[in-house]
C-alpha cells in the first residue's frame, strides 16, 4: 500500500518519528481529531504534508 512505517498515533509521535527519519516525514495522514494536531505537525520535515 506504500506505507514504509505504520506508527500508532498516541499523542506523542515526534519521538517516533524522528527515531526512524531525523529529518521527519514527507507526508503524514491524519485521520484524529485536532487534540494532536500539533504533534503530528512536528512530525513531517520542512515542507511537508499533513
Amino acid at each position: 500500500m506504500g506505507v514504509d512505517h505504520p506508527v500508532v498515533d498516541d499523542g506523542h509521535l515526534v519521538e517516533k518519528i524522528r527515531a526512524l527519519v531525523p529529518q521527519g516525514f514527507d507526508a503524514a495522514l491524519k485521520l484524529v481529531g485536532c487534540s494532536v494536531l500539533t504533534d503530528t505537525l512536528r512530525t513531517v520535515c520542512r515542507h511537508g504534508t499533513v
